[in-house]
């Protein structure tokens, strides 16, 4: 399946079930199915930029930048973008960026959920913006770097400006640490793990482990991360030292991972 696809699935699922929550509010109402129409919708959104066509081995996991050099990051687009064609615009823009194993980035798509069209848009020149940016951080898998990927939200209020920020639409983000899922597996921490190096913000490592009978951690893997090797240690660590015991009536699983993320 193509990125492209795969991100306008993704998409079309965050829509689904925002739509459905919306209107339900029922926990556990299964989402309704997205219409061709909104589907047709989101296809037509999107500016493609064929140059940028590299694999991605880690989708949506990338860290967006907080800052770019010395500027924070809505004000390195600000300076970046021409500000003629930045106050024409009003609504959303949606920039699909990949990473290569280097760090370097490139605009893969965006979509555009402007009053404009696409030709307006494009005069922006983000690709070639994303493409003059500096290294982003790493991402590691198994002690390799591997290409990732990530997207931008650009919000244009024509001459009032604009802001830009993460914006993602699927997969699992390392700024979201899934308690949810350790519950469901049917543990529940006791002694929490507390890394002794700590993460900066955008910073992250995600493990799996293996779970005994006494609620002993064993076996971890480091699943992915832009930590460094120090800070990666200390989380490994943490982890194999935290504790954990089952929680009434949830089916126990041997089987768990845990987000540790920079504030």
């Amino acid at each position: 399946m193509s990125f492209p696809r795969l991100c306008l699935l993704f998409l079309a699922s965050a829509v689904s079930v925002h739509v459905s929550t919306a209107q339900t509010r029922k926990i556990g109402h299964a989402p309704e199915p997205i219409s061709p129409a909104v589907i047709a919708q989101i296809e037509a959104s999107f500016i493609r930029y064929p140059v940028c066509n590299q694999d991605v081995a880690c989708l949506e996991c990338a860290a967006v930048p907080v800052q770019v050099g010395s500027l924070r990051l809505t004000d390195y687009f600000r300076q970046a973008l021409p500000l003629p064609q930045t106050n024409a615009l009003t609504g959303m823009v949606l920039v699909h960026i990949d990473i290569d194993d280097e760090g370097v980035p490139c605009c893969r798509s965006v979509q555009n959920y402007t009053d404009s069209p696409h030709p307006q848009v494009q005069q922006l020149n983000l690709d070639r913006v994303v493409a003059a940016m500096p290294r982003w951080q790493l991402v590691r898998q198994n002690d390799h770097a591997v290409s990732s990927s990530t997207s931008l939200r650009f919000v244009f209020a024509g001459p009032a400006g604009f802001y830009a920020e993460p914006f993602f639409t699927g997969g699992l983000h390392p700024q979201l640490t899934d308690t949810l899922g350790m519950a469901r597996s049917g543990w529940r921490w006791v002694v929490p793990p507390q890394p002794v190096v700590p993460l900066q913000a955008g910073e992250y490592a995600q493990f799996e482990f293996s779970i005994g009978p006494t609620g002993k951690v064993h076996s971890v893997n480091l699943a992915r991360t832009n930590a460094t090797a120090a800070q990666e240690a200390s989380c490994r660590q943490a982890l194999e030292a935290a504790a954990l015991q089952p929680v009434q009536q949830a089916q126990q699983q041997d089987r768990g991972y845990f987000s540790f993320i920079g504030k």
